[in-house]
């Protein structure tokens, strides 16, 4: 439980960083936003694909899927993606997240990664 709680401070401590330093945003959440033609842009499709993942428990299939495009293209846009992802992700239950094979850990270690991926330097 405890454990648990320091992982989700330490998700949402990064989440805010990267917000708010890298990106200049106030908040971690993702807009979903269309192009000119009133499309999904692709990194739209990406995240509303990735969090219909999460909803069915594809949350490793869902992480791999980030981790492909984002290794393409290092693009902000998919860095907020990627936190909006992680951060969604530490506020599941433990017993959603056991239940699909991932843990509160491997969400800390998938944002660390992604930050890392940035080369981003707290």
């Amino acid at each position: 439980m405890f454990q648990n709680d320091y992982i989700l401070r330490q998700v949402e401590m990064l989440s805010q960083f990267i917000a708010s330093v890298v990106l200049k945003k106030n908040t971690v959440t993702y807009p979903v936003s269309l192009d000119e033609n009133g499309r999904y842009t692709d990194a739209a499709q990406l995240y509303l694909t990735l969090i219909d993942m999460i909803k069915k428990g594809q949350i490793n299939e869902a992480e791999d899927k980030l981790f492909d495009r984002i290794e393409l293209d290092l693009d902000t846009e998919y860095l907020e993606i990627s936190i909006d992802f992680y951060s969604q992700l530490s506020q599941m239950s433990e017993e959603f997240l056991e239940a699909h094979d991932f843990s509160k850990e491997e969400v800390l270690e998938g944002l660390t990664k992604v930050k890392e991926l940035y080369g981003i330097d707290m």
